[in-house]
């Protein structure tokens, strides 16, 4: 492919955060190019020079995946996405200059600055009008620093139970007031913080054991050989280490695995890692955008206690496996007035609204719509396209389809789990819809995800 036609393609390709060409970007496309020449070692060096360039590439890689050569097209694509999860799973940076301002206008502020969406609960509290921060900090701060500052200052606190409270429609990261503010160990990682919520010991005896009993009569025996049953106590021992992993609200979690690499050593110097038997288990994720409730996962370490154990656990450190995704940050925006039978689409995906439909003497609203994919993506399997956010998955969960409802006053409308007909590739969403108000406009949100260990550690906790 000439650069020519890669430049005609990248001029054509809208960018994902719609502004201008910059400088970089040029050199981005002969790169580009590069990827299908002849030479390995051309290509391998091209893919060097395009994931070192990160974001800067991605526009010229877009236009890369509908190239003509397969190589080019294979390793833009390979490389969208790596370049992509690489920016997702970096921690969002915040700068915080603040004088004499009120405490809502702090959170207002931290929020449009990040492009994460911060309340303040409960949001009409006479407090977040009154009180004034001033806070003035030289350097931009990662999201969890700021978080903290902010909250030792205005006097707040973040509670992980109730991230996403916003009606569980949206992840939104709840801030309230910290007058019995809990303090855990923490330990942050980009856009990942790992807490540290408490040791757990427990030691049982059980007396009901199935053991055979070597006091009992043998097979066969004279009554005289009875002997008295005994006691066969079976002692056991639980010790873990509860921990709560928080994303920034812009991220969904699934864990992956196990944790991994877990080193803990007391202040005596000894081992509490369990015997290889004792593994780790797997969660489960806490929540995905359009019904659950944001981006936290509870887990526990399985740890053990020596008899003669120290005062404190010295060093307890692993990583975490994690799946982690999030909306791409350009829907196919759909006016839903005069919408019925129409066609919508943006560079990857095309949505038609088949019906829009309110139920007589109620307020439930029901679209039909399906989606396919377009370009590069066209193989895709149409119907897990619209379903999923990752389309090697063949299982079908309804909370992975990604709309967003709006009503004529812009708030969002909740939706139920939708119907399915498989055979025609279309999916049917109810509203729920108390006041009664018009659904306005419809947002459909691709996937980007990556995969990622989230390392933690914490040093010097007090053993139970």
């Amino acid at each position: 492919m000439r650069i020519a036609l890669l430049l005609g393609m990248l001029v054509s390709a809208p960018l994902d955060d719609a502004r201008p060409a910059v400088r970089g970007e040029p050199a981005a496309m002969r790169l580009v190019e590069q990827l299908g020449s002849e030479r390995y070692a051309d290509r391998e060096s091209a893919s060097a020079a395009l994931e070192k360039m990160g974001g800067e590439a991605l526009a010229a890689l877009k236009a890369g995946r509908d190239a003509r050569d397969p190589e080019i097209r294979t390793r833009s694509a390979g490389l969208i996405r790596k370049i992509e999860g690489e920016m997702l799973v970096r921690a969002t940076r915040v700068r915080l200059d603040f004088e004499d301002r009120s405490i809502r206008d702090v959170v207002a502020a931290l929020s449009s600055q990040s492009g994460l969406k911060i309340a303040l609960f409960p949001e009409n509290a006479p407090r977040w009008r009154l009180e004034k921060v001033t806070l003035h900090e030289p350097r931009p701060l990662d999201f969890w620093q700021a978080v903290d500052r902010i909250c030792d200052v205005a006097g707040l606190q973040y509670n992980p139970n109730m991230h996403g409270y916003a009606a569980q429609r949206e992840p939104v990261f709840a801030l309230s007031d910290g007058v019995l503010r809990a303090v855990t160990p923490n330990s942050d990682h980009g856009p990942f913080r790992v807490s540290l919520l408490g040791l757990h010991y427990q030691r049982d005896v059980m007396y009901g054991s199935t053991l055979p009993n070597p006091a009992a009569r043998r097979p066969g025996g004279r009554a005289d050989e009875r002997k008295p049953a005994v006691l066969n106590p079976v002692a056991s021992s639980q010790f873990t280490a509860q921990l709560v992993v928080a994303a920034e609200p812009r991220l969904s979690l699934v864990q992956s695995g196990p944790p991994r690499s877990i080193e803990a050593v007391d202040d005596l110097g000894n081992s509490l890692v369990p015997p290889p038997g004792e593994q780790n288990s797997r969660e489960h994720y806490a929540g995905f955008f359009g019904i659950s409730s944001g981006s936290t996962l509870q887990l526990q370490v399985n740890l053990h206690r020596p008899a003669l154990a120290g005062r404190s656990i010295k060093t307890l450190k692993g990583s975490i496996p994690l799946s982690v995704s999030s909306r791409r940050p350009d829907p196919i925006v759909v006016r839903l007035d005069g919408a019925v039978g129409k066609t919508f689409q943006n560079p990857d995906l095309e949505l038609t609204i088949h019906d829009v439909r309110t139920v007589a003497n109620s307020r439930q609203t029901t679209i039909e719509l399906s989606v396919r994919a377009l370009g590069a993506d066209a193989s895709a399997d149409q119907t897990q396209l619209m379903l999923q956010p990752d389309t090697r998955s063949s299982r079908f969960d309804p909370n992975h389809l990604q709309l967003e409802i709006f009503d004529d006053q812009g708030e969002i409308i909740p939706w139920f789990q939708p119907g399915i007909d498989l055979e025609r590739g279309r999916a049917t969403i109810t509203l729920l819809n108390p006041r009664g108000v018009r659904p306005r406009e419809l947002r459909y949100y691709r996937i980007m995800s990556a995969v990622v260990n989230t390392p933690f550690e914490f040093t010097d906790v007090p053993l139970p």
